[in-house]
């Protein structure tokens, strides 16, 4: 009985033993301190994310997938290779992060030093050839989402030298003002928006809103249209805490629900919650991306 204790407890003390000495090893360590987008605001519109996570690579080996400004161990030292490729929530929920496909992953050579930490700062770009079929900064004369007849109020511009601590990128946003007379409001693009079914596409936007804002899309057809209904419900936030918000909402499979679609027309939607007088909403930059 004794002879067979031992043989069970001598693995057990080397394993023990093992563990602890890959525990002694002291790592680098990386700061993922804090992200950028670099846009061509002509052709691409605004420099607005919301960059939330980040895959990281050294080399070839997939090291994890981290929050910005997180601080991770590298069992390394040395100059090496890192691939850093951003991601975003997917349609705005947490829960659902994706690798954003058309920002640029950024590449870049890293001295790492055993037990110290190193600090990146990590700017990124639109991939090249996308094709931004809607642009609505609030920047021109008109706006491209027309007041539906039985909407109570249209979207309205607000100017910066007016609204200074509401307008955060250009001159101009756009505004949905409810009241207990204008308590319903619809809006929809007075353009066909060409999306190509089998490839991916996003509706990105920015959003300050103290009440919700729904999204939705409708699908023109070789053999007519089809309402696809709410697609995203945007929460009014805390009037207390109002900011700006960036979201990425995936369009791919819903439009391609329809393979026979020749484009989409988007349209918000808002009623005023009930216990409220009135709710402001703004919004800006409003964009449609996807592949050729």
């Amino acid at each position: 009985m004794t002879y067979r204790l031992l043989f069970f407890l001598v693995p057990v003390i080397l394993l023990s033993f093992t563990a602890c000495k890959q525990d002694d090893i002291e790592p680098s360590w990386l700061k993922l301190n804090s992200v950028n987008l670099v846009t061509n605001s002509v052709a691409e519109g605004e420099n607005s994310h919301n960059i939330t996570d980040l895959w990281v690579y050294k080399g070839n080996e997939a090291i994890g997938v981290f929050e910005v400004g997180k601080t991770l161990p590298i069992l390394d030292e040395g100059t090496h290779k890192f691939t850093f490729w951003a991601g975003v929530n997917n349609n705005g929920i947490s829960a659902t992060k994706i690798r954003y496909p058309f920002y640029e992953k950024v590449e870049m050579d890293i001295s790492l030093t055993k037990s110290d930490t190193t600090s990146v700062d990590l700017t990124f770009n639109y991939k090249e050839g996308l094709q931004f079929s809607l642009k609505e900064d609030f920047e021109d004369s008109g706006i491209d989402f027309a007041p539906t007849p039985e909407s109570d109020t249209p979207f309205v511009f607000i100017h910066k030298a007016s609204y200074p601590d509401i307008v955060q990128y250009g001159e101009k946003c756009g505004a949905v003002f409810l009241t207990a007379t204008d308590t319903f409001f619809r809006a929809e693009t007075d353009l066909q928006i060409p999306v190509p079914t089998g490839q991916q596409s996003f509706l990105e936007l920015d959003y300050y809103n103290d009440n919700s804002l729904s999204q939705g899309f409708i699908s023109n057809l070789t053999s007519g249209t089809d309402d696809q209904g709410l697609v995203i419900l945007m929460n009014g936030q805390d009037p207390e805490n109002l900011k700006w918000k960036h979201i990425y909402i995936e369009l791919s499979e819903n439009v391609g629900k329809h393979v026979n679609t020749t484009s989409i027309e988007l349209y918000f939607v808002a009623f005023l919650e009930k216990g409220k007088s009135s709710a402001n909403i703004y919004v800006d930059n409003i964009k449609v991306v996807h592949f050729p």
